[in-house]
């Protein structure tokens, strides 16, 4: 596994047992503080303690921010986001997008006359 599946498999990790201390499932919350057992790769701790470290936060309060920043994500947002930063190709910038498509569906032998265009 790289850094990244590793950290991603930390937050996955982490995000369910932030569901079991909630409740989010029926359960009451809890009101002590949850104590969760994560195993990390030894590669995965060291960079979590040097980025915590580098940034002058326990790697607790690192694991906190950083489920807490993933979990308010917007993924509708994100999306929407990154479609608004696309930038067409130099050879379509002359290009009408809807003239475009048309074009190419008119030329379909899978789409038929009255079909929803």
């Amino acid at each position: 596994m790289n850094r990244v599946q590793h950290f991603y498999s930390l937050l996955i990790a982490a995000y369910a047992l932030f569901i079991r201390a909630t409740g989010q499932f029926g359960n009451k919350p809890s009101l002590a503080p949850f104590f969760p057992h994560i195993y990390l790769q030894n590669d995965l701790y060291d960079n979590l303690k040097v980025h915590a470290r580098t940034i002058g936060i326990s790697i607790s309060e690192l694991i906190r921010r950083t489920l807490e920043r993933d979990i308010q994500k917007d993924p509708t947002a994100d999306a929407t986001a990154f479609f608004e930063r696309l930038k067409p190709l130099k050879s379509f910038n002359n290009i009408d997008a809807q003239d475009h498509v048309q074009a190419i569906r008119s030329k379909s032998r899978v789409l038929k006359k009255g079909d929803a265009q």
